[in-house]
């Protein structure tokens, strides 16, 4: 679909379109709609996989593809064609095999089928997990893992993990990275969570695959995001903010920071586009009273 407006908004989702509810509030859900209704394009650009975002793509308009697993992954849910990169299998096993020793750590892999593989059962009933409705599937062996599909990202929950615990992880996540540069980056998407994912994919290079999805190379691209893993979406796009509960290094990029997740941010972020196509910051109070009038 080509959006008549040229600017296309893509947006993170934990930490920026849901807060730890991980429901997307019914002013958010109304800006959207009107956003899209008004010719622009909003999409989600997360690191979560596409079983895990089927809920939002029932509640809101995307007319966009979406930027899934961090960037590994995109997909066009008008046209039904994705686009994915895979991590190299011989060093994920040997990743693994390391990882796996550790008790406190869940290690989830995102497969290009769909399936989420989960390392102990414990995974099997995480609250998210119920909440998304996900149907994770155990795996004993790495190898079977391998043998059902590409794997497009690895993510890590440390569960109270111990500090020297989490020294040790971002050891060998930084020795692999060094080692095999042309293979694998790592980041944090939360304070408990880690994710690798091949070389050079970022969101932003997700973003840049969805636009060539969508045939618009001359369309403006707005982000807003709030942890380590939307840097690069926020340092590049047309126009990049930061929410106001994201981490210190996404604000230093940021054009300028919005307002907090729990504030209904993103929806003010819309009204303001809508009403100025460059939109500059206003102070929280003026915010509101936009969307109030609007």
């Amino acid at each position: 679909m080509i959006h008549p407006k040229k600017i296309t908004v893509y947006c993170d989702v934990d930490g920026t379109l849901v807060s730890e509810t991980n429901v997307v509030s019914p002013l958010v859900k109304g800006k959207i709609e009107e956003f899209v209704h008004r010719g622009y394009g909003f999409t989600l650009a997360t690191g979560r996989s596409f079983p895990a975002v089927q809920r939002f793509l029932r509640e809101i308009p995307c007319n966009a593809p979406l930027v899934l697993c961090n960037g590994s992954y995109v997909y066009d849910p008008l046209r039904k064609r994705a686009r994915w990169v895979s991590l190299n299998k011989e060093l994920l096993v040997s990743l693994v095999r390391k990882l796996i020793l550790f008790p406190h750590v869940r290690i989830y892999m995102d497969c290009s089928d769909h399936t989420l593989w989960v390392s102990n059962e414990e995974a099997l009933t995480d609250p998210f997990v119920k909440q998304e409705h996900l149907q994770p599937r155990l795996w004993r062996n790495v190898q079977e893992v391998l043998e059902a599909g590409d794997i497009l990202k690895l993510g890590m929950k440390l569960i109270d993990t111990p500090a020297d615990i989490i020294k040790q992880i971002a050891e060998i996540l930084s020795s692999y990275a060094a080692a095999y540069p042309r293979s694998m980056r790592w980041c944090y998407s939360s304070h408990n969570y880690i994710e690798v994912m091949p070389a050079g994919v970022s969101k932003w290079f997700g973003i840049q695959k969805s636009q060539q999805l969508l045939g618009m190379s001359d369309s403006k691209i707005y982000t807003i995001g709030d942890h380590f893993n939307d840097l690069e979406m926020i340092q590049n796009a047309d126009l990049g903010v930061a929410m106001g509960n994201a981490v210190e290094e996404v604000k230093q990029k940021a054009a300028y920071t919005i307002g907090h997740v729990t504030e209904d941010a993103v929806a003010y972020f819309l009204t303001d586009v809508m009403r100025n196509e460059s939109p500059v910051p206003y102070p929280p109070s003026s915010r509101r009273e936009a969307v109030s009038r609007s």
